[in-house]
């Protein structure tokens, strides 16, 4: 089990980064061949971390929940199959894969260097809340990140047009895409507060500690839920409201890697 994890661990890697460097020779070169075979390349990758992380689950004995090498594998798993299935559905442009991949990268070079020997589930997890409480944290950082790729696009897109014109989406379909995913992230970010609260009565006795994992990830939702209150009543779009969603990922990044570095927490995290 341990050689097939390796393997598709690598494989997926590997994979990941044929997908970002064919489509970074298609957007140079502006070829729309050469990004179909990008995005193939990426379900490629995304089968690889699906086998990786069904290896991993019957070789624990329990779920990718727990510790921080599960927890960035499945998170960058979730990135990549919400990315492909709104890319397939047409309803985001395929040169977000030029985002998406940098950021597959750093998950899973942040999952390998984590990497301990699988324990088994400790029972403060066994219960269906803490299930709850992680999937929708996937799922909001994952449209969190897609709408942070799209809002540095937006951002660097009339250097980049001077550059490479006709490669990019224009600037209102960046934006649009990148309200759109902060308004999903934002009803699953509710949902994953929600859920770990209750989850946290049952495993410490009380709903919220304000310890410092849960204060910053507090802050993210209020940074977004201004984000969307900024869209909707102060008439914030284009770049001022990019560089909120851009920031929003560096806040997003301090609360789910940062916090272990600066403050201890008895809250479990990546």
């Amino acid at each position: 089990m341990e050689l097939l994890e390796n393997i598709s661990f690598w494989c997926a890697v590997f994979l990941f980064m044929a997908a970002f460097i064919r489509h970074l020779h298609a957007f140079t070169h502006k070829t729309e061949k050469g990004v179909r075979q990008a995005i193939l390349l990426m379900w490629l990758a995304f089968g690889a971390s699906t086998v990786l992380l069904a290896v991993h689950w019957i070789s624990a004995g329990h779920p990718p929940v727990v510790d921080p090498y599960e927890l960035q594998l499945s998170c960058a798993w979730s990135m990549v199959l919400i990315f492909l299935l709104f890319q397939r559905m047409r309803m985001v442009d395929p040169v977000l894969a030029l985002m998406i991949a940098p950021l597959t990268f750093l998950l899973f070079g942040n999952a390998y260097a984590s990497q301990e020997p699988s324990a088994p589930m400790a029972p403060v997890y066994a219960t269906p809340w803490m299930i709850v409480h992680v999937v929708f944290a996937w799922i909001a950082f994952a449209n969190f990140a897609i709408a942070a790729g799209a809002s540095i696009l937006l951002l660097m897109r009339n250097r980049l047009e001077r550059n490479r014109p006709g490669r990019l989406p224009s600037a209102e379909r960046l934006d649009v895409a990148a309200y759109r995913f902060i308004a999903v992230g934002i009803v699953n970010h509710a949902i994953m507060i929600a859920s770990g609260a209750i989850w946290a009565k049952k495993a410490w006795g009380h709903y919220w500690s304000w310890g410092a994992l849960e204060a910053w990830n507090l802050l993210s939702f209020l940074l977004y839920v201004f984000y969307l209150h900024a869209r909707r009543f102060l008439g914030w779009k284009g770049k001022r409201a990019a560089w909120i969603a851009a920031f929003g990922l560096v806040i997003l990044s301090i609360s789910y890697w940062g916090i272990k570095w600066l403050s201890p927490s008895i809250h479990p995290g990546p």
